[in-house]
């Protein structure tokens, strides 16, 4: 009886993983990409490069270096939000990744005569992937963030 109710259990836990495996990428999908972010992150650079530029040129007209330095500063600050924002996104690919591979490994030993060690590897690998789903939660809170200080 435990051996029919323990592996009934566990295919319907494998298949809620399963079903859980889109949720975690569908938050990932409302972000920028990596090829948005770095394309971004190329035009800031281009823009810090040319106001550097302006004001060497511009050193004898204080009120105009004073502006092209405030410009200047904001263009930084964008660059270091994407560069913030690359980092996190390359945290959510990675944790996403160990997600994906902890549920197959649920499924796998889920499939398999339920023994005793059996059920403790699974209850570990269930505690792991509750404590990386909170890990991608608080990264993709962090990716919010930072989308919120960009300005295309």
């Amino acid at each position: 009886m435990f051996t029919i109710t323990t592996r009934s259990t566990l295919s319907a836990l494998a298949l809620f993983l399963m079903f859980l495996g889109p949720a975690a990428c569908s938050a990932r999908a409302q972000t920028l990409t990596q090829a948005q972010v770095n394309q971004l992150l190329k035009q800031r650079l281009a823009q810090a490069n040319a106001l550097n530029a302006q004001i060497q040129q511009t050193t004898s007209f204080p009120a105009v270096v004073a502006q092209l330095q405030a410009a200047l500063s904001q263009v930084q600050y964008q660059i270091n939000q994407l560069q913030l924002l690359q980092a996190a996104l390359n945290q959510a690919f990675a944790v996403d990744g160990l997600l994906q591979n902890l549920q197959r490994r649920i499924v796998q030993l889920a499939g398999q005569p339920q023994t005793v060690v059996v059920i403790q590897q699974i209850a570990l690998l269930q505690a792991a992937m509750s404590n990386l789903q909170a890990s991608l939660s608080t990264i993709q809170a962090r990716i919010s963030g930072l989308q919120s200080t960009i300005t295309p």
